[in-house]
């Protein structure tokens, strides 16, 4: 589809939006190669709309600078004593936060000589999907194992921490909570408002 019938600022007429979106390179390249989250532009009714993504169950690809980025401005820092407080990730989906969180969580404990059980009522997730929450408690696992932790302690703190269940649901009755991030799951299609 060309610029001209998109009707798209800073297109060029006779560009198409592949060209566009890669003249807007901001040095992204280096990350690894995921699923692609792209979704298509077409018109309805005389509005731009995405089309959907085609994505499984709703799930949003988050790139690892954006959950540093938010995970840092949340305070969620390994300078802090993570163990002391109480951490929960409402949205498993592919581990893009939770790793991260268990990461600092682990350098947290090395930085204030804390034990590993110290960790264990730290950090809590929750999966709607089964198959994704074993998924994301085996990269915990992972994780674990890559800072020295032995394999069955590992397997015990990341069942520990992510079970299957509805955040929203479990939360009431949790009244710990020092941080929690998500991005909402959503489904269908979004229309953009016509340009004022």
């Amino acid at each position: 589809m060309n610029a001209a019938r998109q009707g798209i600022p800073g297109l060029q007429a006779g560009e198409d939006v592949k060209s566009f979106q890669a003249s807007l390179d901001l040095g992204l390249a280096e990350e690894p190669a995921g699923p692609d989250p792209t979704a298509g532009v077409a018109l309805v009714d005389g509005l731009p709309q995405l089309a959907q993504v085609g994505e499984p169950k709703g799930v949003v690809y988050t790139r690892p600078w954006v959950v540093d980025l938010i995970l840092d401005l949340a305070g969620y820092r390994p300078e802090d004593d993570l163990a002391a407080h109480y951490a929960v990730e409402p949205s498993v989906g592919n581990g893009a936060f939770l790793v991260p969180m268990v990461r600092r969580l682990m350098a947290s404990l090395s930085a204030h000589g804390r034990d590993i059980g110290d960790a264990q009522p730290a950090l809590r997730a929750y999966e709607l999907d089964r198959d994704a929450a074993v998924r994301a408690t085996g990269l915990v696992v992972q994780e674990l194992r890559q800072h020295g932790i032995g394999k069955t302690q590992a397997q015990d703190l990341a069942q520990g921490w992510v079970g299957v269940g509805d955040y929203l649901l479990a939360s009431p009755h949790d009244r710990r909570l020092t941080w929690s991030w998500a991005i909402p799951r959503t489904s269908g299609t979004t229309t953009f408002p016509p340009r004022p």
